[in-house]
């Protein structure tokens, strides 16, 4: 089911804040993601997955623990 805009962009917030914490948020977030990804707009998709993808490359996604759970998402 398509989440309306408000829901999309209340989602992308969270994930800019939590992506890089060190803390509950990106496990928080990516759960969130995940349960939600299907009603995500596709060009919101390809750009959280461009962001995790940019984090990581430049050692700004958190933790080694974190970066697995960020992958998670890069995996959908």
């Amino acid at each position: 089911m398509q989440m309306d805009t408000q829901q999309q962009h209340i989602l992308i917030f969270a994930f800019r804040y939590a992506l890089g914490r060190m803390s509950t948020a990106p496990s928080i977030v990516v759960d969130e993601l995940i349960k939600n990804w299907d009603g995500i707009h596709e060009n919101s998709q390809r750009m959280i997955k461009e962001e995790i993808c940019h984090a990581i490359k430049h050692n700004m996604a958190g933790m080694d623990c974190d970066v697995k759970t960020w992958e998670k998402v890069l995996n959908l």
